[in-house]
Parts: structure tokens; C-alpha cells; sequence
């Protein structure tokens, strides 16, 4: 239908999918996906010539960065089995 807005998810000049709402930060410089603000901060440098991207698989420890199927991450991963459960909480609706 002419005019509808498009559902399609916005792309980077490099094709990759930019998701809205995600966890996912996609780096117009080095066109790389980072999982997470964190790990994006990680990978861009400030120097003498200004800012630039650190390639996670170069110049970088080994063992913080991780890629996945959806980007890059940085930092061990989390066994989700030792992290605390949620306890529910009452909310009142009384006014």
C-alpha cells in the first residue's frame, strides 16, 4: 500500500539489521555489532588522530571478548544458574 510505513527493520549502510529496542549496538565505523553499551564503549578508542575502533580480534585479550551469534561481547559469561532468582512482590491496588 502506497504510503503505509515500512515494517521492515532499519539496515546499515553495510546491510546489517539495526534493531530497535535491543541490546545491540551497531558501530557505523568498523561495521562491527556489539552486544550491549558496554562492550561497544570497549571497542572505540580516542587518539592522537581522534576517535577509532578497536577490532575485538586483534590487540585485545582473548578472553574478554566473545563473538556470538548476534555481535560481539566483552567480559565472562554469566552462568545464569548462579544468579540470584527474582522474588515476586505484592503491588496494592488500594488507593
Amino acid at each position: 500500500m502506497e504510503g503505509a510505513p515500512s515494517t521492515s527493520m532499519p539496515k546499515c549502510e553495510c546491510g546489517a539489521g539495526l534493531k530497535n529496542g535491543s541490546r545491540s549496538w551497531h558501530c557505523g565505523g568498523c561495521h562491527e555489532t556489539f552486544v550491549g553499551e558496554r562492550a561497544f564503549e570497549r571497542h572505540r578508542r580516542t587518539g592522537k588522530s581522534g576517535r577509532y575502533c578497536l577490532d575485538p580480534r586483534d590487540g585485545a585479550p582473548r578472553e574478554a571478548w566473545r563473538r556470538e551469534r548476534d555481535g560481539w561481547h566483552y567480559g565472562p559469561r554469566r552462568d545464569v544458574s548462579t544468579l540470584p532468582s527474582s522474588t515476586p512482590r505484592a503491588v496494592s491496588t488500594a488507593a
